[in-house]
């Protein structure tokens, strides 16, 4: 991995180890974790931790190729079946090096935000070598193999395994003491503006009645490197005294379960666990129907509300719209475990392989 730090990546990594009885050398590439997360790793998964400082370059690329050789002779990974799972260049070149005839890459995100990166093709020369990559929806995939940059990548190399959560884990947590009092609406997402929609959260929920904004305030839980511009966002609509930042929680769930309504922001997505968590709670969601996932996850509109990204507008109406006409919550509780039922399913597949 790139990094262990809260995010929706590391959550699946918890997911599917809690859910192998695999051996897993986790290895961040980069020294930067949050050390709940890595408290709540299960038996196991064995932490390695990289002795090198990898900068976050092309000196440092240049360098992962080095540190990758150091690794696949120190951990003898022509063994292991190695897996790209942050789905940067960076973790393919490594992976790559560590094991080049059993390397798989587990993309998460949208494909089209990896044409973002002015090295996206070498990107897309590297999974060519790949043995097998991994897509967390159908929609993620059909997007993928309809670019024309997956042109020469063959389509058999593929395979869907779902986002999934661990209901017992989330049970656990949501059921957890919680202090706050009064009425919320909650999203939980890091505070990053290249793929988390915030302006559009903040102005959609600017328009609401104000009865409604001062019966319910606007809860973030997350932390990132855009926060100084999310509170510039915040005082600039006048909203300082209703949408409240809360930073990085150990137990989202909690809120989550108490939340009127989850209101899921992006401009970008894969398929979002944050989603899938709320339903999980019992959540009526509010989300933007960006590519991919949320309409799948919602199945256009059956299992939550959806807007346009950038809609404010529309964001506001529908926000009012669960207001009004909740889905009941063992209705998202059964969308959650149906999901995670089939993601299981194509994880123990996928392991058997």
């Amino acid at each position: 991995t790139n990094q262990f730090k809260t995010g929706g990546v590391e959550t699946v990594f918890l997911n599917v180890a809690r859910n192998t009885e695999e051996d897993i050398y986790l290895f961040p590439i980069h020294n930067n974790q949050d050390n709940y997360l890595i408290s709540d790793l299960p038996a196991n998964v064995h932490l390695i931790k990289n002795k090198y400082y990898l900068p976050r370059n092309i000196f440092g690329l240049l360098k992962a190729i080095y540190v990758a050789f150091v690794y696949r002779r120190l951990l003898n990974t022509t063994r292991m079946r190695v897996i790209n799972f942050s789905d940067t260049l960076t973790t393919l070149l490594i992976t790559l090096i560590l094991n080049p005839r059993n390397c798989i890459s587990w993309i998460h995100c949208n494909p089209l935000a990896l044409l973002n990166a002015r090295t996206h093709k070498l990107y897309w020369w590297l999974l060519r070598k790949c043995k097998n990559i991994i897509f967390i929806s159908e929609s993620q995939r059909e997007l993928f193999f309809e670019m024309p940059e997956s042109r020469s990548i063959d389509l058999n190399k593929s395979k869907v395994c779902l986002n999934f959560i661990d209901f017992e884990h989330i049970n656990k947590k949501k059921k957890e003491a919680f202090d706050y009092e009064g009425k919320f609406f909650l999203t939980v997402a890091r505070l990053d503006l290249r793929s988390k929609d915030y302006k559009t959260l903040i102005k959609g929920y600017s328009l609401l009645p104000s009865n409604i904004k001062k019966e319910y305030k606007l809860l973030i839980a997350g932390d990132g490197k855009d926060k100084r511009k999310i509170e510039n966002f915040i005082e600039e609509y006048n909203q300082q005294d209703n949408i409240i930042l809360l930073g990085n929680v150990d137990n989202p769930y909690k809120y989550m379960a108490h939340a009127t309504l989850y209101i899921h922001s992006s401009i970008s997505e894969g398929f979002s666990m944050s989603i899938i968590e709320a339903l999980a709670c019992g959540c009526t969601v509010v989300a933007s129907n960006c590519k991919v996932g949320p309409s799948e996850i919602l199945e256009d509109g059956k299992y939550g509300y959806l807007y346009d990204p950038g809609d404010y507008k529309t964001l506001a109406k529908e926000i009012i719209n669960g207001l009004e006409n909740k889905i009941d919550p063992s209705v998202a509780i059964n969308r959650a475990e149906s999901i995670t039922k089939l993601g299981k399913l194509q994880i123990k597949e996928f392991f058997k392989r």
